[in-house]
């Protein structure tokens, strides 16, 4: 069953996004519940534009705890527009050319920035000048938080608000798009600022990659999808569909997009579809803006599945991946494997040691927690999953 009060959100949230009427809040609705849900899909800074239009508004405690995470975001989005300032100064200065991305871009799609939250500012850049905008970063007071050959972006933190993301590339090797995307600067061009900008097209494309990736892996909440509404609203008569689908055809991704953009018209525009299940609105209503770890664990169950391997089978191999993570993870947190691949099996046992003397939660409790994720109780959520995902694929 659909979630009473994630339906009432995706009001609240269209009625911000339009700046129409607000309806009044269904009597067997909880505000509370409804602020919960806003917080947890990160759109309560921008529902609180909608409830604070309402006659019959929230008690005074619950409208002041709405009203704290707006003005929280408001110098959230005024420091994280300075990052990106500063950021963009140091790729100049350093001879970089870079295209702005994600979050910083999206911003401009809303009637207010402040209603789009983001975890980081992004760019991409042609990183021939990484060393010398590593150096740059450092000296303008970052610090580092990830900065290796693995990861296809590095990422700098001032405080707990400010974490901003370099790229090299737009997608990881695995995703399918990953060739297409590496040809990107072929395709941007300069505007007047010398800052380069995406096609229509690519960013379309992008968005649509970025979110289906994240869909695959853990799932998606009510921020992507309108994200996806609001850029298609936007460019609706100027976006070339048929170059775009011919794109996502190659990645597979044409029915990821069909589906998610029909969810985005039926939240946002009241337009009903077939391609719109009880269970697809369900699904998204339950996640996060990215999903969450809960919902990780029952994909990971779900693809194994699917390559028919048995629940029990499943289980084994999640709980074995938790003491001893694959390669490319592991290069995250021993660099040395990079050049000596031959050391695996003694990082594993030196992380086994560290998880055993260091770590505030026992090995018996690690593996207790990963045998627990994926048990009979998840039976029905990993079923649930399965058909969710048959829709998109």
């Amino acid at each position: 069953m659909i979630n009473k009060a994630g339906i009432y959100l995706i009001e609240l949230v269209s009625a911000a996004v339009h700046g129409t009427f607000v309806p009044k809040k269904p009597d067997d609705v909880s505000f509370t519940d409804v602020y919960n849900l806003a917080v947890r899909h990160s759109v309560d800074a921008l529902t609180y534009l909608a409830v604070e239009r309402l006659e019959e508004a929230p008690n005074e405690k619950l409208l002041a705890l709405w009203s704290q995470r707006f003005y929280k975001s408001v110098i959230n989005d005024t420091e994280q527009r300075s990052a990106y300032t500063d950021a963009c100064k140091v790729l100049s200065e350093c001879g970089a050319q870079y295209i702005p991305i994600k979050g910083i871009v999206m911003k401009d799609y809303y009637p207010e920035g402040v209603m789009r939250s983001m975890a980081d500012v992004d760019l991409l850049y042609r990183h021939g000048r990484r060393d010398a905008v590593h150096k740059k970063m450092l000296a303008n007071g970052y610090t580092v938080r990830s900065h290796n050959a693995v990861n296809y972006h590095d990422t700098y933190a001032k405080d707990a608000n400010i974490s901003v993301e370099l790229h090299r590339s737009l997608l990881s090797k695995n995703d399918k798009l990953h060739s297409y995307f590496e040809q990107v600067w072929k395709r941007a061009k300069a505007d007047s600022d010398g800052v380069y900008k995406m096609t229509r097209e690519d960013e379309y494309l992008y968005l649509i990659a970025h979110q289906a990736k994240h869909f695959f892996e853990s799932g998606l909440g009510i921020r992507p999808v309108l994200d996806i509404y609001l850029y298609r609203q936007a460019h609706a008569d100027t976006l070339d569909m048929k170059y775009v689908r011919k794109i996502l055809g190659r990645a597979k991704l044409e029915v990821f997009e069909k589906r998610i953009s029909a969810l985005a018209d039926k939240w946002f525009s009241g337009i009903d579809s077939e391609l719109v299940s009880d269970d697809i609105e369900e699904f998204f209503l339950a996640c996060e803006p990215h999903g969450s770890s809960s919902n990780r664990k029952i994909l990971r169950t779900q693809k194994m599945l699917v390559d028919g391997v048995t629940l029990p089978g499943a289980k084994r191999k999640y709980v074995l991946s938790q003491f001893f993570p694959p390669y490319t993870v592991m290069c995250t947190e021993y660099k040395s494997l990079k050049k000596a691949p031959i050391l695996l099996p003694a990082c594993w046992l030196h992380r086994m040691f560290a998880l055993t003397f260091f770590e505030k939660t026992s090995v018996k409790k690690h593996f207790i927690d990963a045998t627990r994720s994926i048990g009979e109780s998840d039976e029905k959520d990993v079923e649930f999953a399965i058909r969710v995902y048959g829709y998109f694929m």
